[in-house]
């Protein structure tokens, strides 16, 4: 039988007679030769473990762990025209991101019109993929600034930034709605501003401050005043919402996109007075007179006049919803809305906030009227010095929803991420109250965060977290927009029309409903009043001596004229 002994090259080379060596150390024992044998195997044995465990040390090391990568959904998103960069940003320790289920809210960006997202194919190709890789679901795009249009389908004239031939509203719209799952687009429009005061006029004849500006005289001048009667002094020249052709030519642009567009809502930014000193245009104090059988000008701290221009803007926002509605019943109409200064812990010091009293933008009343149905506070505050008026702000947001959704806004460009992360958790947390908001929104897609980092470290913080641990970071999870019941099952109706009297407005005419419920409503400048959230059946509707009948329907905006004679 052949024996074989182990090389140190790790072969086995045959022997036909092994020799047999007694150690030195057994030498003058009398240990068979066999015993020396076997402890000489045993001794090649050993040497080899210890050349083995030492060859498995000196082995080269195996290569880091790639950080994970965003990945894309290969699904009918729109090809690009050119491949993606890599996501820049510093290399961080690799770490498992823990599961989380997906959440029910709205995660939204805001897309200014003034910074690159909107201009070309190329970037809103780019803007839906980042939305995409924070699990976005709504984009707040800006299309309207100062009476101009970035959108092809509008009478207004077009912003200088748009290209000819391309309409950046229908390319978002587009590439928006084929991703899987679909991102909703709300179309942002600024209400009043017409204009920066520092600019030169805008050269197009056909723009409102050239047609309806100083220069325009009577009714025809649409610009809000101050108490001193200048136009300027803000840095914005402002249509007056108190001016009734002012008022319609806004709700014309509103609900104009909602007829031209497949848009998933409106969203309104600068809807309300820019100041208590503010809404002196000669059209608006002269119906306020007339209204209160009052004379000459008042004064900006009546209480009166205080609650006329709050009445003005909400006579906006009640048209835009239920024209909208009449337009698309899936429509959403949502509002950028004033959180200032530390935000009231009752409904009493609401009407010391300077949203109620300062701006006279009751967007609390909205909600519960039902004319809003997505608020978004723009509670842009610095985390490291005003966190409390964030927290108290918040807390009056979740408990103030009523029958209708709260996104909390956050202004990230203001902080570090590590600020923008911690506002999130708590904008997610339940009120004191056990209320919830609806979801987040940040301000904005070209800087979420003071240090102006690319949106891909945004991203890295958001969906991987800033440090390891078992925290689930904030964008982690998968986001669907919340169902919308009053639109997708409505259990009520609504009532909109116009009043005349002798052929014109019947401003201020009284509209009394009963039939299921009883309600009363005022005739705007223009006779046009609304009624919302109505329980369906038939309703009788009288003005002065005139009386008609309808009958509303769940989900329907009936329509009616009343005309009260000569």
């Amino acid at each position: 039988m052949e024996k074989y002994i182990i090389s140190t090259q790790h072969s086995f080379e045959p022997r036909s007679t092994p020799r047999i060596r007694q150690s030195p150390s057994l030498e003058g024992s009398t240990t068979s030769p066999f015993r020396g044998f076997v402890i000489r195997h045993s001794i090649f044995y050993v040497l080899l473990c210890v050349i083995l465990l030492l060859a498995a040390c000196a082995a080269p090391a195996a290569p880091p762990q790639l950080a994970p990568r965003i990945i894309f959904p290969t699904d009918s998103r729109p090809t690009p025209t050119s491949a993606p960069s890599p996501l820049p940003g510093p290399t961080r320790t690799p770490r498992p991101t823990p599961v989380a289920a997906p959440l029910t809210e709205y995660r939204a960006l805001w897309v200014d019109g003034f910074s690159p997202g909107l201009q070309t194919p190329e970037q809103i190709t780019q803007l839906v993929r980042d939305c995409q890789s924070i699990s976005c679901n709504v984009l707040v795009v800006q299309i309207r600034i100062y009476a101009n249009a970035l959108h092809a389908k509008s009478s207004e004239p077009r912003a200088s930034n748009l290209p000819e031939g391309f309409d950046p509203l229908t390319d978002v719209i587009s590439k928006a709605h084929s991703v899987s799952p679909p991102i909703e687009v709300y179309a942002w429009m600024n209400a009043f501003p017409v204009w920066p005061t520092n600019l030169d006029p805008p050269t197009d004849p056909r723009h409102i401050l050239n047609t309806h500006g100083s220069n325009a005289v009577g009714a025809d001048n649409w610009l809000s005043l101050n108490e001193q009667g200048n136009t300027s002094g803000i840095g914005l020249y402002n249509l007056d919402p108190g001016n009734p052709d002012a008022a319609l030519y806004v709700v014309n642009q509103v609900v104009g996109v909602v007829k031209n567009y497949a848009v998933d809502g409106v969203h309104l930014d600068f809807i309300r007075y820019m100041g208590i000193n503010w809404g002196y245009n000669p059209t608006s104090v002269a119906r306020f007179n007339a209204r209160f059988n009052k004379t000459g000008t008042p004064a900006s701290a009546d209480a009166q006049w205080s609650q006329w221009r709050r009445d003005q803007v909400t006579d906006v926002v009640r048209r835009i919803w239920l024209e909208a509605t009449a337009a698309n019943s899936r429509i959403k109409v949502s509002a950028a809305l004033i959180p200032w200064g530390d935000g009231p812990a009752t409904d009493m010091e609401w009407q010391s906030a300077s949203a109620y009293r300062a701006v006279f933008q009751d967007w609390r009343a909205w909600l519960e009227e039902g004319i809003l149905d997505i608020a978004f506070p723009m509670n842009y505050f610095t985390d490291s010095s005003v966190s409390a008026n964030f927290d108290s702000w918040i807390e009056f947001e979740k408990n103030h929803r009523y029958n209708r959704h709260v996104v909390i806004g956050m202004g990230s460009y203001l902080n570090s991420l590590e600020e923008s992360l911690s506002q999130i958790r708590r904008a997610r947390s339940r009120s004191t109250a056990n209320q919830r908001a609806d979801g987040i929104s940040i301000y904005v897609y070209n800087r979420t965060d003071k240090d102006r980092l690319p949106f891909a470290q945004f991203v890295e913080a958001t969906t991987l977290g800033l440090t390891p641990g078992p925290e689930i970071p904030v964008f982690a999870p998968p986001a669907y927009v919340p169902p919308m019941p009053w639109k997708s099952a409505p259990a009520s109706g609504h009532l909109m029309g116009t009043v005349t009297s002798g052929g014109k407005p019947a401003d201020g005419a009284t509209i009394t409903l009963t039939g299921p419920v009883k309600r009363t409503a005022t005739a705007d400048g223009s006779g046009f009043f609304g009624l919302v959230d109505l329980p369906p059946g038939a309703y009788r509707i009288s003005a002065s001596s005139i009386t008609q009948t309808a009958t509303i329907r769940a989900g329907v905006v009936t329509t009616l004229t009343l005309s009260l004679g000569r």
